[in-house]
């Protein structure tokens, strides 16, 4: 990259992010991507042994689809010529018969479901993506009234609450 005349090798780009901790949970919440928070993690974990120690969630799929979840989105790992990855999406993927294989077999990385979550004095179907990489996301369409940062986190932590109670 050359920036004003001048050459450079490597660059850093700068990704400001917030994080929360639940001490009760002993849960920590970042808003921001898995592809910035991951990195930053062992970043830290590396720099500082000694005072960062932490473990991800390995969210459990089969678990969620089992408590009847509404599948409508699912990336897996696939050894098919010239792909790694394959993805479906659509209303209802959880009858998907190479989906469900996917998630069965353990080669699901991510599942986007809808299961019913009371948050914010409401109990309703929310829309929540699970990751591998330990990641919970809150899907925007979820309810209109959540619109400030502490409702947010709740419903965040009703969610995780939510999947901590599925059996």
């Amino acid at each position: 990259i050359i920036v004003d005349g001048n050459p450079f090798t490597e660059f850093k780009e700068v990704n400001p992010f917030k994080i929360y901790y639940s001490s009760k949970k002993k849960l920590l919440i970042a808003n921001c991507s898995v592809g910035i928070c991951t990195p930053f993690l062992k970043y830290l974990k590396q720099s500082n042994p000694q005072l960062v120690s932490y473990s991800g969630i390995d969210f459990d799929f089969v678990k969620i689809v089992r408590n009847k979840a509404l599948v409508d989105q699912v990336w897996f790992s696939t050894s098919d010529t010239h792909a790694r990855t394959k993805s479906f999406n659509g209303v209802r993927v959880d009858k998907n018969k190479e989906a469900m294989k996917a998630i069965s077999d353990g080669k699901a990385s991510f599942i986007k479901v809808q299961i019913d979550v009371a948050s914010n004095g409401q109990n309703k179907k929310r829309t929540i993506g699970f990751s591998k990489k330990s990641g919970l996301t809150i899907f925007k369409n979820n309810d209109s009234s959540i619109d400030d940062l502490q409702k947010k986190l709740q419903l965040l932590l009703d969610a995780y609450n939510t999947y901590g109670s599925f059996k």
